[in-house]
């Protein structure tokens, strides 16, 4: 474990760094997919992007692909119906959509990300069931810079960012033609992703000038729409819910892995990175480590329920 921060009505109620410094910056892996979704949100807010509207009217590179009449809200929520799927089995195949992902952003391959995604193709009918994959998060990214007409990492900084007392910047690392990679090569400190946390929650003043995440955007967070009966259907539930040690997950939404009943929300990044939120408690919880084998995510929901941060 690298770090573990708990923040229960604005206040650091623990904090740990037994294998880094509280002011380094660490990536966050897959953490960092709820950046894109909170940003699609906003450029929702906006009237710049509406969900139900297909893939293809925003993204002109997306005409004639699979991607062209898939609802944005199916995007955001990892519910494509493509066959990219993220996982250790898919990342082991190199003819992998994920896989080829992964080394065209890396400047490994001679295909560019923009050439991967159009190679996807449909295995079921979008908002079928719950299809976990970087290649959504690269899409609303794709959105984003289409429907503002500005980089990701300028849309993201002018909407949320730069509006957080932070301690430090979000790095958006980039692939070799520029596109920011926000599926996960992203760096941030401890503290500020607990910042990030708590804009979900009703300290978020406490860290912000103005209000950056609504009401509204916590409702569509919590995917009301999405059963568990979808998250079942999809490949990818059954995995989350091992990870978390936990059957009770009813849904996820807006790139967030798991969402209970009681409206909580969770993130994970290659099982060693993490953000709980809490709207109702007031509490966040996040971490970083580089261990694939530890366990700290079992312990976030029992913790969060346990009692110790009720009324």
């Amino acid at each position: 474990m690298r770090g573990v921060l708990i923040v229960h009505k604005g206040r650091i109620v623990y904090e740990t760094y037994p294998g880094m410094l509280q002011t380094d910056s660490h990536v966050t892996a897959s953490a960092s997919k709820v950046f894109a979704g909170l940003v699609i949100d906003k450029l929702i807010e906006e009237g710049l992007v509406e969900e139900g509207a297909p893939l293809g009217s925003y993204v002109a590179e997306f005409e004639g692909s699979a991607w062209e009449n898939i609802p944005v809200v199916d995007v955001l929520d990892m519910s494509t119906g493509l066959d990219a799927i993220d996982g250790p089995a898919y990342f082991a195949d190199p003819t992998n959509i994920s896989a080829r992902l992964l080394t065209a952003e890396m400047g490994d391959s001679d295909e560019s990300m923009l050439d991967v995604l159009l190679d996807a193709k449909p295995t079921a009918d979008p908002g079928s069931g719950f299809t976990y994959s970087s290649t959504a998060t690269q899409a609303l990214v794709l959105l984003a810079e289409a429907a503002s007409g500005e980089p990701w990492a300028q849309i993201f900084d002018s909407r949320i960012w730069a509006h957080v007392k932070s301690d430090g910047s979000v790095q958006a690392h980039m692939t070799p033609d520029g596109i920011a990679i926000a599926h996960g090569f992203m760096s941030i400190g401890l503290r500020d992703l607990a910042r990030y946390g708590m804009l979900y929650t009703p300290s978020q003043d406490q860290v912000t000038v103005g209000e950056i995440v609504t009401s509204e955007i916590i409702e569509r967070t919590r995917s009301r729409g999405r059963t568990a009966e979808w998250y079942r259907n999809g490949p990818s539930a059954k995995k989350f819910m091992e990870r978390l040690g936990d059957a009770s997950v009813r849904g996820a939404g807006r790139q967030w892995d798991a969402i209970w009943e009681d409206g909580d929300f969770f993130k994970s990044g290659l099982n060693t990175q993490g953000i709980y939120v809490s709207p109702d408690r007031d509490l966040v919880i996040v971490y970083f480590a580089v261990d694939p084998t530890q366990q700290f995510q079992k312990y976030l929901r029992p913790l969060a329920t346990s009692g110790l941060f009720e009324e």
